[in-house]
């Protein structure tokens, strides 16, 4: 894992929170593949983010662009989707659950999540899927 990466999940750990990688990025990892995918998934809402970094950009459905030495963050905080408007726009509520954020992810293989020490939590079998070959929802 690149340094900045470390220092931004370290930041987000030392105010007290919760922060992994998700999606591509572990993917890529475990694929033994270079990336610079770099989405982070927390239990900090957006508000506690602003107090940490106050240039940190705020997008869509809670998620924050944070631009730190050279890379691009894309933070969100952890969430449960609930009815969707026009089968698109989900509303949601936020969760301090990596369980119930991981239940939202659009495959098994992006629901994989890395903590600061490279340890990946895989709760919905998304290595064997990619070990199979096989995309699952």
């Amino acid at each position: 894992m690149k340094k900045n990466v470390k220092e931004v999940m370290a930041k987000i750990i030392e105010n007290g929170y919760q922060v992994y990688l998700v999606g591509g990025y572990v993917r890529d990892y475990y694929l033994n593949k270079e990336t610079n995918d770099y989405d982070l998934a927390t239990s900090a809402k957006p508000a506690d983010l602003m107090k940490i970094w106050p240039n940190i950009e705020i997008k869509n459905y809670g998620s924050m662009v944070l631009k730190y030495r050279g890379s691009r963050f894309e933070i969100t905080t952890f969430r449960i989707e609930n009815d969707y408007h026009n089968n698109r726009f989900p509303t949601y509520e936020y969760t301090d659950s990596i369980d119930k954020d991981i239940k939202r992810r659009d495959f098994t293989m992006n629901a994989m999540y890395m903590d600061i020490d490279e340890n990946i939590i895989d709760k919905l079998n998304g290595k064997i899927d990619i070990d199979n070959k096989t995309i699952k929802m």
